[in-house]
């Protein structure tokens, strides 16, 4: 049978503006696309049932301005939408659809200033549709542009929502983060790290010696069509005269016919953990893996088990050094209800199995500290636990999502978030950071720098961070020999005072985070006593230094000790001095 619908082309064009605002509300963009082809196979059943082609309702929203442009933006070529949009703007000038999605469209280009001047113009148009939704996105582009009192200016005419008075806060945030900008350097990584497509989610390990990044292969442009593009992880490795090798997938059994991405390596190299979405056997959706490296090579994947994956959504793993604790962000409700209902940081207990593989536990949603009811995603805990940083739109800041990080206080609680600030953090989306083992430098994945550069692809980015917000140990900066400070005993004996176990346990930390560094300590007395008694007592000591690092977590097989006595004296006239221990690091990639 063929749909004959006996109305006027003036009610055919009221429903159509119905659809496109329903759909618009109502879908994501993967459903508009599916709707889009179920219209045409609809209308194709249409006009295939008749030799005389009448009136169809799906033909004629098949063939409206809005669906070509939505075809357009959704296969890729903004360009050619831009320019439809630019002439439906100037032939229905009240028409408020075409505004939002030309302010998305310049948006997606970084067109700032070309938003500005849209919003603007429409405006001024007398009757215009929405005018207080067309005010506010003029706001946010002054946001964008860094005029953030204008920005205030006009928010400060539309209604004080929630929304409308959480923006101005975010308009001052914003205004005082540049005023106080941090003086640091941020560059992009070589084109062995970036490759022409999105670079996202990139992670350095222990070693600093590879790099692992998600790669958007087929994405080329700043918009495209997604049954084009596929995520995979690749890795750079260091050379030896310091450059990094062109990356490459990862080797192994990662990858299948859908996305793997957000990779993050265990200290001691044996476990990935990353996200698949739609993987064979998985229960949908984005779900967490684990592989296990034999000899470079990853191992099929393993679904991690219940109640890991009991939420909605779950992406950008980031372990502890110790491998005890695993961070992620996460949609969904844990039993006592505590997620809000958007993306957050959550966190899990790992266990090792005898056999090799893993079992999770006491999955619990982080506080109010560092969650917002907005979004929070990529968490990454530092190497020395101490700082974990995550990205959020909620939080304040420059806008989009921004970069921010919680410091663990000395009751083990994670403190209030703080921005990390300008210019790492622009108005545009900054996720992905991640330190390095030393905490001197971050990587993160954005679309430009500060002061108006930008890149139609995502690209990984260099930062050299300032002081106050390193995570690190000073044990990081010692060398391959220096002296364990502050380690004392009493007269005569080698038992430890207690003032000495602080310096201890971060000397513990450092060991846990270079789990392939062996150590070789030697104990030292000054001359008083005999020869043999200063021997035996420096030994016992350096056996007291080894056993209480054992008794903390170091294995055994790791530590070698030995007592000089006073047969190596540092100084001649200071005898405190020639009482030590040393340590000697044995580094094994």
């Amino acid at each position: 049978m063929k749909l004959k619908v006996d109305v006027t082309l003036n009610e055919v064009k009221s429903l159509i503006k119905f659809l496109r605002g329903f759909i618009t509300q109502c879908f994501t963009q993967h459903d508009v696309r599916i709707l889009f082809l179920l219209i045409l196979t609809f209308n194709f059943i249409h006009t295939s049932c008749s030799s005389t082609r009448q009136l169809s309702i799906f033909n004629l929203y098949a063939e409206s301005p809005y669906v070509t442009i939505v075809s357009l933006l959704q296969s890729g070529d903004t360009e050619q939408a831009t320019l439809m949009l630019e002439k439906m703007v100037k032939k229905d000038k009240k028409e408020s659809q075409w505004y939002k999605l030309l302010d998305d469209t310049y948006k997606s280009s970084d067109l700032t200033e070309k938003r500005i001047e849209m919003l603007e113009k429409a405006l001024k148009v007398k009757d215009v549709e929405e005018p207080e939704v067309l005010r506010f996105r003029l706001a946010m582009a002054m946001f964008d542009a860094e005029r953030f009192d204008e920005a205030i200016a006009q928010l400060g005419k539309l209604r004080q929502t929630s929304l409308v008075k959480h923006t101005i806060a975010k308009c001052n945030d914003a205004k005082m983060l540049k005023e106080n900008a941090l003086d640091i350097e941020i560059a992009p990584m070589s084109d062995s790290i970036n490759t022409p497509y999105d670079n996202i989610w990139p992670f350095i390990d222990t070693d600093k010696r590879h790099f692992y990044t998600t790669v958007v292969v087929g994405k080329s442009a700043s918009v495209a069509n997604s049954f084009d593009i596929q995520e995979d992880i690749f890795c750079s490795t260091l050379s030896s005269d310091g450059r990094w090798l062109p990356a490459q997938a990862v080797a192994g059994e990662l990858h299948s016919n859908e996305n793997e991405g957000a990779c993050c390596i265990s200290a001691d190299g044996k476990y990935m953990f990353f996200a698949a979405c739609n993987r064979r056997g998985g229960g949908g959706g984005c779900e967490l893996y684990y592989s296990i490296n034999h000899n470079g090579r990853w191992s099929r994947p393993v679904l991690c088990p219940a109640p890991l994956n009991s939420l909605r959504w779950q992406s950008t793993p980031s372990l502890s050094a110790d491998g005890k604790t695993l961070y992620f962000s996460a949609i969904g409700n844990i039993p006592d209800g505590s997620s809000k209902g958007d993306k957050d940081i959550f966190k899990c207990n790992v266990f090792y199995n005898k056999d090799g593989s893993l079992s999770f536990y006491r999955v619990e949603v982080l506080g109010p500290e560092v969650n917002t009811p907005y979004n929070e995603i990529s968490p990454f805990i530092s190497p020395y636990g101490d700082l974990l940083y995550f990205s959020s739109d909620g939080h304040g800041g420059m806008g989009g999502l921004d970069v921010c990080y919680s410091r663990l206080d000395t009751t083990g609680a994670w403190g209030n978030a703080v921005n990390i600030g300008y210019p790492i953090n622009t108005h545009r989306d900054e996720f992905g950071f991640v330190v390095d083992v030393t905490g001197e430098h971050g990587y993160m994945s954005c679309n430009g720098l500060a002061g108006g550069e930008y890149w139609p692809n995502k690209r990984i980015v260099s930062i050299t961070l300032p002081e106050e917000h390193r995570s690190g140990s000073g044990f990081e900066q010692k060398g391959e020999d220096f002296t364990l400070e502050n380690i004392y005993f009493d007269t005569d004996v080698s038992t430890l005072r207690p003032e000495s176990f602080p310096y201890l346990d971060a000397f513990v930390q450092f060991l846990t985070v270079h789990p392939s560094y062996k150590i070789h300590i030697t104990g030292h007395t000054d001359d008083t006593g005999t020869q043999e008694h200063n021997f035996t007592l420096s030994l016992q000591r350096a056996e007291s230094v080894g056993t209480y690092l054992k008794e903390h977590g170091i294995s055994a097989e790791r530590i070698t000790t030995e007592g000089v006595g006073s047969s190596q004296p540092v100084s001649l006239t200071e005898n405190s001095l020639n009482r030590r221990i040393e340590i000697h690091l044995l580094m094994e990639n």
